[in-house]
């Protein structure tokens, strides 16, 4: 009998053991169903964020493309303002030239073209102290304080105008002062004028 409750306890100890040992299983299945589902969630979240990633590197391209398409209209631009700026140079110096060669520069779609200056008609003769006035073209007395045409007083029709001298850039065509030898803007030398 000793023999059988011996036998009964080890019977007793495995199917304790058997038992623990399903629980083990039980739970380390449950454990692995609990890895999956969060590897699974965990591999999502990583395809949402992949496809947010992608999303973001084609709206940079479409960014890059058109900040290059802006850098690009920029720099047409200012070469198109340098071209200009070297257009007036040129023609402001031919004019100059020509105005002090007594000739007259006349634009001609876009170019200027220099002709001889025609002969200023002369106005028919006036007696000696008569003046006619730069505004409207009537004729002015001697002792007229007022223009008859405009009323203009006669002192500020004719009074002599202040010589401003001023410097230009020849690149940029901004008007500097008289002390000034270079352009503030570009650096380029300055001409009278």
């Amino acid at each position: 009998m000793d023999e059988i409750q011996e036998l009964e306890q080890q019977i007793a100890e495995l199917e304790r053991t058997l038992a623990a040992a399903h629980t083990d299983v039980d739970d380390a299945t449950a454990e692995v169903e609990r890895e999956k589902l969060l590897i699974e969630q965990t591999q999502a979240s990583i395809a949402q964020l992949e496809d947010g990633i992608e999303a973001k590197r084609q709206l940079i391209a479409e960014l890059d493309e058109q900040l290059a398409g802006l850098h690009a209209r920029i720099e047409e631009a200012r070469a198109r303002e340098a071209a200009e700026a070297a257009a007036l140079a040129a023609a402001a110096q031919a004019e100059a030239e020509a105005q002090a060669a007594g000739e007259v520069v006349v634009e001609a779609a876009g170019a200027a073209v220099v002709e001889e200056a025609a002969p200023a008609e002369e106005p028919a003769p006036q007696p000696a102290e008569t003046l006619i006035c730069p505004v409207c073209g009537s004729v002015i007395e001697p002792h007229f304080k007022f223009c008859p045409g405009c009323a203009h007083p006669v002192e500020e029709l004719f009074a002599p105008e202040p010589v401003e001298v001023h410097k230009r850039c020849p690149q940029c065509g901004k008007i500097w002062d008289d002390d000034m030898n270079f352009c503030a803007d570009c650096g380029v030398p300055l001409i009278v004028g």
